[in-house]
């Protein structure tokens, strides 16, 4: 249990800090394999003592646990290398928890619009898998949103705009530039010809060449929450043509 008071930016910081020391610690230890007494001479085995003492009291604090004695002097006890890589591994555990607790208080609530935006997606993806469209685009198109759900932006960026770039390049035209693509699209009726279908052909050119940018090209783009809305909205929009496409293809040709 992670009280509210430890709760904070700056407790996150230490977390994430302790965290990574043991981390370090641990690739050390795995150096030296049982080798306690070189560890003994180099005054190292005092340094991993300290470390482990560090995380324990910050574990016990987030506890609002005051008495720590007894763990302290387990770890005044500790003589082997494989006794304290055991206890390292417990408190990183520990303290991967503390911080996925810490994080998530720490979050802010998502807005009715962005909890209906989450909605309409689920109920879009439910709609997919009825059409039976593949498991492993239906699955991309899940972790996606929950993804965005936990506002975990690029990966939901990064999921979205390569299914979209996977279902494109599985669409069989006779050239190979994206507008060939989507004429295919037409003459199969998957996107309906006229007018109306110029805007929807245009939002979707650019749907491609924008995940195509983002996967292959812009490194230090990090999108926002609109922003990985909008890719994941691409991707659902993406899917339902598709679906529609590997309906209306002609039987027998390769998809």
């Amino acid at each position: 249990m992670v009280t509210d008071n430890f709760s904070t930016e700056i407790n996150l910081k230490k977390c994430y800090r302790t965290l990574e020391t043991i981390k370090n610690t641990r690739k050390f230890l795995g150096q030296y394999g049982g080798n306690t007494s070189f560890l003994k001479t180099t005054g190292r085995l005092e340094s991993i003592r300290t470390i482990l003492k560090q995380a324990m009291d910050l574990i016990f604090t987030s506890r609002k646990t005051t008495d720590s004695s007894e763990s302290s002097n387990g770890i005044d006890n500790l003589s082997k290398i494989d006794e304290a890589n055991a206890l390292l591994i417990v408190l990183e555990e520990e303290l991967s928890t503390i911080i996925d607790k810490i994080e998530k208080k720490l979050k802010p609530e998502l807005s009715v619009k962005e909890k209906e935006t989450l909605s309409g997606f689920r109920e879009d993806l439910t709609k997919l898998e009825k059409g039976n469209i593949k498991k492993s685009i239906a699955r991309n198109i899940k972790e996606a949103i929950e993804e965005l759900k936990e506002e975990h932006l690029l990966a939901c960026g990064m999921i979205s705009a390569r299914a979209t770039l996977y279902m494109f390049e599985q669409i069989k035209a006779e050239g190979t530039t994206e507008e060939d693509k989507v004429k295919k699209l037409e003459d199969v009726g998957a996107i309906n010809k006229g007018e109306k279908s110029k805007q929807t052909s245009k939002s979707f050119l650019e749907a491609i060449k924008s995940a195509r940018n983002f996967i292959l090209h812009d490194k230090e783009y990090f999108p926002d929450y609109s922003e990985s809305s909008n890719y994941l909205s691409s991707t659902i929009k993406m899917a339902k043509i598709y679906l529609k496409y590997l309906e209306l293809k002609k039987d027998g040709e390769e998809v």
